[in-house]
């Protein structure tokens, strides 16, 4: 068995529209059970790999049962506010556990 945790995922969601028609946003907060948690890989922060030095600090592994976008979301890991690498998408017909792989940055502010 693998070791899991949780994760909260905060996302930005449109709460509706305001009387002259701009959009009004909210936050949810989602708690998520059953994440695979691996530290982060820094061997591709130097190079045109990642040119603007994005550091990945957590790799996420994510439960198939998870199935909202993670496009802009936070992820708070192990009490540490992370913000999502672009958009990850989910693996079809995976046989394991976990379809989503989520690479994440520490949020410095």
């Amino acid at each position: 068995m693998f070791p899991v945790e949780t994760v909260m995922v905060k996302q930005r969601v449109q709460a509706g529209v305001n009387v002259i028609g701009e959009e009004i946003w909210d936050e949810k907060t989602q708690e998520v059970d059953g994440v695979l948690v691996a530290p982060g890989n820094t061997a591709d922060l130097a190079g045109n790999i990642r040119p603007d030095g994005v550091r990945i600090d957590f790799t996420l592994y994510f439960p198939s049962t998870f199935t909202a976008s993670l496009r802009g979301a936070t992820v708070t890991v192990r009490g540490i506010a992370c913000r999502v690498v672009g958009d990850p998408q989910q693996y079809l017909d995976t046989p394991g556990h976990w379809n989503r792989v989520v690479q994440v940055e520490v949020a410095h502010g």
